[in-house]
């Protein structure tokens, strides 16, 4: 019986039961461990970007041609995947979360909260969303807040976590320090060289070329909408109304600062 189907015809022990013996887990923010890192960013920020990184980096998984299956089996959403396989001791695992008690290594994912916001605008509409990105801008997730909740959050870090911030738009102009650093901090080996080979084989136009080609494995994105779609620092200057940057900009202006980034 494929897994599939038992997920869906059996109580949820039982399946726990038969797949812990091919060494699946049950997959979830609180099932992280104290020994995984979380690369946790606000949505759009970087997130699925990172989990190609990952997977090349630390599996060594030429990401510009393995499908989008592979990456997800090796670097796992916590939001998306119910069971995952224990490949290595710790594992790297991609999250949304607010700071949790078991987060005991971060990567924290930043992007400018304003391109953050259209990208994230954009992405909610594929899937029904009928509001203005005013509207959207307020609305505060219990996983993952406001994007000025999440930033304060993880800037005030109560679980007194490892942390290590990365900017997406570092990752865009310096891809292959900000590897290096990735790598220093998971406890993977990347030598200039490879450093570079990873760069290469990530950039954001190869990712979206490949989801042109061969799409996502999520059941739930529209085939006809582009996931990975500008990448572009900056955007929100040609999408988002004066007037809508300046409310958020009047919300989150003090994290946008203390990030570097300079108001309009």
């Amino acid at each position: 019986m494929g897994l599939k189907r038992l997920v869906k015809n059996w109580k949820d022990k039982q399946v726990e039961a038969i797949l812990a013996e091919d060494g699946f887990r049950r997959c979830s923010a609180e099932a992280v461990q104290p020994i995984d890192v979380a690369f946790v960013g606000w949505p759009k920020s970087g997130n699925s970007w990172c989990q190609f990184i990952v997977a090349n980096l630390y599996y060594g998984v030429d990401t510009s041609i393995a499908s989008d299956k592979i990456v997800q089996d090796l670097v796992p959403d916590v939001h998306r995947s119910r069971f995952v396989r224990r490949y290595s001791e710790q594992m790297i695992v991609k999250s949304h979360n607010l700071p949790q008690p078991n987060f005991r290594k971060v990567i924290h994912l930043v992007r400018d909260g304003r391109d953050a916001m259209v990208s994230y605008y954009h992405f909610r509409k594929a899937l029904g969303f009928k509001g203005t990105l005013n509207e959207l801008m307020d609305e505060n997730s219990d996983v993952y807040s406001t994007w000025w909740g999440h930033a304060a959050a993880w800037n005030d870090n109560k679980f007194n976590a490892e942390k290590m911030l990365l900017r997406y738009e570092d990752l865009l102009d310096d891809a292959e320090n900000q590897i290096a650093r990735i790598a220093d901090f998971i406890g993977a080996d990347a030598t200039a060289t490879r450093a570079s080979e990873i760069a290469a084989q990530t950039t954001f136009s190869v990712l979206k070329d490949k989801e042109k080609k061969h799409g996502l494995e999520n059941k739930d994105w529209p085939k006809d909408k582009q996931f990975f779609r500008r990448g572009k620092v900056g955007s929100f200057q040609d999408e988002m109304s004066v007037d809508d940057a300046k409310r958020f900009e009047d919300r989150a202006g003090d994290q946008l600062i203390g990030f570097g980034y300079a108001l309009s």
